[in-house]
């Protein structure tokens, strides 16, 4: 326990009126601090507090230099005095709202601020230490400083710790330990927790821990980054499976970095993945294996090969695709000659109209006199027989001539 006489230097130390109102004014804007949202107003005052330290910190030293001690103690004293003040003032700053700014440039502008700050004022307070001649206090009040900075880095510190001792003992329990205050603040940010549990996840290479995750897209990052770490695809499946968004980024990045693209992917991929995202981009990216199966009319996974050429958008996929597609009229099982037909009809909408009735014309001889596609080829019939709109106009702007059979 540190004993009563050194709270009593203390309050020898800040003896100096002009030093009590000034760290009065500093302690009332950093308390302003905690409860600013906006970046720019924000950055003014951050700037405003480092002054108020550097001007706090002149007259502490004024104060420290009467202290009966050691030139070394009395630097020291300055020393843990002046960090202690901007420690303070960036802790504050991270438990508020203000934020980092865009791509964490105010952070980075108000922490070389204040280590510039930080190396005027303990500079101007060793030069008053040092030139002083007046000893009048015998306390030595460097204990309590050490120990105020002490506790302000540990709690600086907590929101790294905190993950820190998670990962290094994979123990997800720590992760309960996250304080969370407030969205933009870096210190005690909320969500810190569902990181915490996404980066044990990852170093424990175990998935079910992702599960405790709330935030949707920390969830769906922690899934991916164990795929990652096991090169296993199958966990963006199991993702897939519990209604996680976004798997289908996940198997992308797993295929991409292991380099291989196995049956079992593109049918997680159609089956399961494409169901729940937005799109399947990556599926281009399987051409070789897609077309591999269609070429093979008896493949067990011909169907989910079928269903995955809708998504074949990269330049000429669609122009190699067509007469596979084709093909398979003609050869398939009549399930997926009639999911042929529907990627067939799909292909064809994305033609010009002339390109798409040349199209429709070598399709409609392949199915006509197949009864399982008898409702297929009346469509192409339609299809076949549709019109162009005159570009002829009345005086009322309405079009004189209609398709005589409309799409």
């Amino acid at each position: 326990m540190i004993d009563q006489h050194i709270y009593c230097g203390i309050l020898n130390i800040m003896i100096n009126k002009i030093s009590k109102i000034i760290l009065g004014v500093l302690a009332l804007f950093l308390i302003i601090i905690l409860f600013i949202s906006s970046e720019n107003v924000g950055s003014i005052f951050l700037l405003i507090t480092g002054i108020l330290a550097l001007i706090a910190s002149v007259f502490l030293a004024n104060d420290v230099k009467k202290l009966n001690n050691s030139l070394l103690s009395k630097i020291l004293s300055v020393v843990l005095i002046d960090t202690t003040l901007y420690s303070v003032s960036l802790l504050f700053y991270g438990l508020g709202n203000i934020g980092v700014g865009d791509k964490g440039l105010l952070f980075v502008f108000t922490l070389l601020s204040y280590l510039i700050l930080l190396v005027i004022s303990i500079i101007i307070g060793t030069i008053l230490v040092v030139r002083n001649k007046e000893n009048i206090y015998q306390e030595n009040p460097n204990k309590i400083l050490a120990s105020i900075l002490f506790l302000v880095l540990i709690i600086f510190s907590y929101a790294t710790m905190v993950p820190g001792m998670a990962r290094i003992s994979q123990s997800p329990g720590f992760c309960s330990m996250h304080i969370e205050m407030k969205d933009d603040s870096f210190i005690f940010r909320k969500g810190g927790r569902d990181y915490c549990l996404s980066g044990v996840a990852e170093q424990k290479l175990d998935v079910s821990i992702c599960k405790k995750i709330s935030d949707s897209q920390t969830k769906t990052g922690c899934y991916t980054a164990v795929a990652l770490s096991k090169n296993d695809s199958s966990i963006c499946g199991k993702g897939a499976d519990e209604g996680i968004q976004r798997m289908d980024l996940c198997l992308s990045m797993v295929t991409e970095k292991t380099g291989i693209v196995s049956p079992e992917d593109l049918v997680m991929a159609v089956d399961k993945i494409c169901e729940s995202a937005d799109g399947c981009p990556f599926l281009p990216n399987m051409e070789t294996l897609v077309f591999n199966i269609l070429n093979n009319p008896n493949d067990t996974k011909l169907t989910y090969a079928i269903k995955a050429t809708k998504h074949m958008w990269r330049e000429g996929q669609g122009t190699r695709v067509i007469p596979l597609l084709r093909n398979l009229l003609t050869t398939a099982s009549l399930e997926n000659r009639k999911i042929s037909m529907d990627s067939l009809l799909y292909r064809t909408t994305l033609m010009d109209f002339e390109t798409e009735k040349q199209e429709l014309k070598q399709i409609l001889p392949l199915i006509e006199n197949q009864p399982g596609l008898s409702n297929y080829a009346e469509q192409v019939r339609r299809r076949l027989s549709a019109q162009l709109l005159t570009p002829t106009q009345t005086g009322t702007g309405i079009p004189t001539q209609i398709p005589t059979n409309p799409r």
